[in-house]
């Protein structure tokens, strides 16, 4: 794969997600929420992700501890019309970046949440 290339739809994408921000977490349900699939001011419009064929789990969650990891298809991404490119990083060839949201719609992050699993070291 190269740097810019479109994933594959039958790829599977990893989320990081803080294990203790209330921000990310539904206080209802104890679920994960759209926001945690949702890109911040600074990220550009960009959700950034780790290809899973790529990566392991301690590669995508770095800090067990401070994180969850959640897995979604990347057929998910595609169906919300939104786009998901490779992008390495020095530190991280897994790297891809989601991106398309509109910001004034939280609909595309919320079916993402309610498609997404959370992944354990196990499931690698």
């Amino acid at each position: 794969m190269t740097k810019g290339e479109k994933v594959s739809e039958s790829e599977w994408l990893l989320r990081r997600v803080y294990r203790h921000d209330r921000k990310h977490t539904d206080r209802t349900t104890g679920l994960t929420n759209s926001r945690a699939f949702a890109p911040r001011p600074k990220d550009e419009g960009k959700l950034s992700v780790n290809i899973k064929s790529l990566s392991s789990y301690l590669e995508s969650i770095v800090a067990e501890r401070n994180f969850r990891l959640f897995m979604f298809s990347a057929s998910v991404v595609y169906k919300l019309k939104l786009s998901c490119i490779y992008d390495p990083l020095p530190d991280n060839n897994a790297h891809a970046l989601v991106s398309g949201f509109d910001s004034e719609d939280e609909s595309a992050p919320g079916i993402i949440a309610r498609s997404a699993k959370e992944v354990f070291s196990t499931d690698f």
